[in-house]
């Protein structure tokens, strides 16, 4: 086994100390690093629940606008079907209101696939800084 060529302690007294010092100055480094890292973690964790309350708040005003609207129109439409004359005219004002209604559906599916996307979108945002910090982190800190 080859021996190692080490200065003498008589060489600096303090050297011992000198080492311990600066080991728990990076040890503390390290344990602030770790610390702000978590920090960073739980305000992006409180952004992502912020977008997440307002999408569900988009998606519920959503569904809600639709339902209503879609009632109205539903009761409207069956005050006209029992004006009608003839059963022509009811199968004619049936098929109308189907068309309506499969319009209806698309655009609001729509706008719902809109919701979710920016959501989504949002949603991830702040944790793929935080991945890449996640990488940084655990690459300086590697021993």
């Amino acid at each position: 086994m080859p021996k190692t060529a080490t200065k003498p302690v008589a060489d600096n007294p303090l050297a011992p100390y000198m080492a311990m010092d600066d080991g728990v100055a990076k040890v503390m480094k390290d344990i602030r690093a770790a610390a702000n890292f978590g920090h960073d973690n739980f305000q992006a964790l409180v952004k992502t629940s912020r977008t997440a309350a307002k999408a569900v708040d988009g998606i519920n005003a959503t569904f809600t606008g639709y339902t209503k609207r879609g009632y109205e129109y539903g009761m409207a439409a069956a005050k006209d079907m029992t004006a009608c004359q003839s059963v022509g005219e009811l199968f004619e004002k049936q098929i109308e209101v189907g068309k309506v209604a499969m319009e209806t559906m698309v655009a609001e599916t729509r706008e719902l696939s809109d919701i979710y996307a920016a959501a989504a979108k949002e949603f991830v945002s702040p944790w793929i800084g935080r991945f890449n910090a996640a990488m940084e982190f655990a690459i300086y800190h590697r021993a």
